[in-house]
């Protein structure tokens, strides 16, 4: 056999094997196809799905969308009505202080009789001067006068007539806990006449600070006044 043959026959068989190779290659680019289709498939349902989810929610945002339109709504009127309420409130308010101070007034009326008489400005009566004695109430008001003072400036005698009542009927405690001899005392004279103690502070003890404070006002005023230059040097006439 010569060469020439046997490269012919060579060349045969190696076509043969090509041959044969891209006959597997082929079966497998099949089936690759066969899965892409597949998986292509699966995902266009899965977007079909999703669309469908989309306009399914679309539809939900839209309702949703509706209720806080009328949510928005109602809150607005809502809000008008809180107003018209903390209005009414406010009105309430100041018709409660004004009945407050009407019922402390009536309530002080009260506590004066029979202790105090009923021309103004307040003062003692018999009664009252002689419980003021038994309570040794001028002891009473060194304790308190300095502080009433310091807090009654820029009052008129109204006012500091009113803060003084006040002031000494609060001070029960005070006196139980930082004077008890006094309190004491206070306790006996009050049990002995039938009274109450804070109406023996209140009224008693309170119009004697009354008297106190109003007297060291028109001390200090004295006193301010006659530290003033005189008017003719203010005004810059006289002498010089």
């Amino acid at each position: 056999m010569e060469i020439s043959d046997i490269i012919y026959i060579a060349s045969l068989l190696g076509a043969g094997v090509l041959v044969f190779k891209a006959g597997g290659w082929k079966h497998d680019i099949d089936r690759d196809i066969s899965s892409l289709k597949k998986s292509m498939a699966a995902v266009h349902v899965r977007l079909e799905r999703v669309e469908k989810n989309l306009a399914n929610l679309s539809d939900v945002v839209a309702r949703l969308s509706g209720v806080v339109d009328r949510l928005a709504g109602d809150v607005a009127r809502l809000s008008g009505v809180v107003d018209r309420l903390a209005g009414d409130v406010a009105r309430l308010s100041n018709d409660m202080d004004r009945i407050s101070n009407r019922v402390d007034n009536l309530y002080k009326m009260i506590q004066t009789q029979g202790l105090a008489g009923a021309r103004s400005p307040l003062s003692l009566n018999d009664i009252g001067r002689k419980l003021a004695e038994e309570i040794k109430a001028d002891s009473l008001v060194r304790i308190y006068e300095k502080e009433a003072f310091a807090r009654t400036q820029g009052m008129n005698a109204y006012n500091i007539q009113e803060f003084c009542l006040d002031f000494a009927a609060s001070k029960e405690d005070d006196l139980r806990r930082e004077h008890p001899a006094k309190y004491e005392l206070l306790s006996q004279v009050a049990y002995n006449n039938g009274e109450h103690i804070e109406r023996l502070l209140g009224v008693v003890v309170g119009i004697k600070l009354r008297d106190k404070v109003l007297q060291m006002h028109d001390q200090a005023q004295a006193e301010k006044g006659a530290q003033a230059p005189p008017a003719a040097l203010l005004s810059g006439g006289g002498n010089t």
